[in-house]
């Protein structure tokens, strides 16, 4: 009852965690077949807020 209590006194919850859990269980079933490097690649990407520069491209 506490946890409920302060959850609501504070505004906090684990929806982005939740969000995130999801988003990493979505990209595992994409990288099936390809290696653990891949998927890791991927949640850097899409998660980690890693961006390179594309080639030929002028970085953002």
């Amino acid at each position: 009852m506490e946890l409920i209590l302060n959850a609501v006194d504070h505004g906090l919850s684990n929806a982005r965690s939740e969000a995130t859990n999801t988003h990493l269980r979505l990209l595992t079933r994409r990288s099936y077949g390809l290696s653990p490097e891949s998927l890791m690649a991927m949640a850097d990407l899409t998660r980690g807020g890693l961006c390179q520069p594309l080639p030929g491209r002028a970085p953002a």
